[in-house]
């Protein structure tokens, strides 16, 4: 079952945090769950280029930083998000919102951990859904024309030596086919098969979605994280894709169920370490003039 879990965190004293805090929460989410299933983080650590079944947000707060610190208030309240495809770390994040960490430690700032959920009334990352449940909600929507996708924190792409920070949509929808096809349950594993057409060369899957998938238009910014060992551009701000008239009806489907997927799985690189977080606009209307 996938699961996004929140936790609201207030810090334990006055202090500062780097402005790029992903690596920070990356190593304290996994020492929280070291400590309640070893193995299951020794296997999440892993240094694989495989699929990461799991995605981990920057710290988010008042008073975001323009500098490189980011000052931390102890009366003030801040956020975290877990994200899981993987069956045994969902199974942990459900337990986690009745019986949270009570600290958590990012660099040499403790937190304490006020609360957790998975229900999205009380925030609207939070979440639990079955696959079947996400394959009803893609059905449900195929009819519609658009979808906005909000890109939270900074996306990039992986091209060969090089990022790639645009929204194309054969990057945005393959990001997500790719962990769609890794995590789901086999016989639902080629439902996006009709977007996303397994077994095809790069350029070919590439054509085949781009046919289907347009982007409709954007209001997106690119951003900077900076990395104690390296740095990343990524872009944020949101993203109208209009399907294409006369699209199969099985590829609206399948686009409209990738993009209910993203606010679990995250999209493109380094979504382990804050970037990617990614989630379907709760604005019905994705039509709706910006203002």
């Amino acid at each position: 079952m996938p699961v996004s879990l929140v936790l609201t965190l207030v810090p334990r004293w006055n202090a500062e945090l780097s402005r790029t805090t992903g690596h920070l929460t990356h190593g304290a989410v996994l020492l929280a769950i070291a400590q309640r299933d070893p193995l299951l983080a020794e296997t999440l650590h892993a240094d694989t280029d495989e699929i990461r079944p799991f995605c981990i947000s920057q710290l988010v707060g008042p008073g975001e930083p323009t500098g490189p610190a980011w000052p931390m208030h102890a009366e003030r309240r801040y956020r975290l998000r877990i994200a899981s495809l993987e069956p045994a770390l969902s199974e942990l994040l459900l337990r986690m919102q009745h019986d949270p960490p009570p600290e958590l430690t990012l660099s040499h700032l403790p937190f304490q951990v006020l609360g957790a959920t998975t229900h999205p009334r009380r925030h609207g990352w939070a979440g639990r859904i079955s696959w079947d449940e996400l394959v009803g909600a893609g059905v449900r929507r195929a009819g519609h024309r658009y979808l906005r996708l909000q890109f939270h924190s900074p996306t990039s792409f992986r091209g060969g030596h090089h990022n790639l920070p645009l929204p194309l949509p054969h990057l945005v929808f393959g990001s997500l086919a790719a962990q769609w096809r890794a995590c789901a349950p086999a016989p639902l594993a080629g439902w996006i098969d009709a977007l996303v057409p397994a077994g095809l060369s790069h350029a070919a899957c590439a054509a085949a979605v781009e046919r289907n998938v347009r982007i409709a238009r954007h209001r997106i910014e690119t951003r900077l994280l900076a990395f104690p060992e390296y740095r990343r551009v990524g872009f944020v701000g949101d993203v109208d894709f209009e399907l294409a008239p006369g699209i199969p009806p099985a590829a609206a489907a399948a686009a409209q169920t990738l993009a209910f997927l993203a606010q679990y799985a995250g999209v493109g690189d380094k979504t382990t370490m804050g970037m990617g977080q990614v989630r379907l606009s709760p604005d019905e209307d994705s039509r709706a003039t910006w203002t």
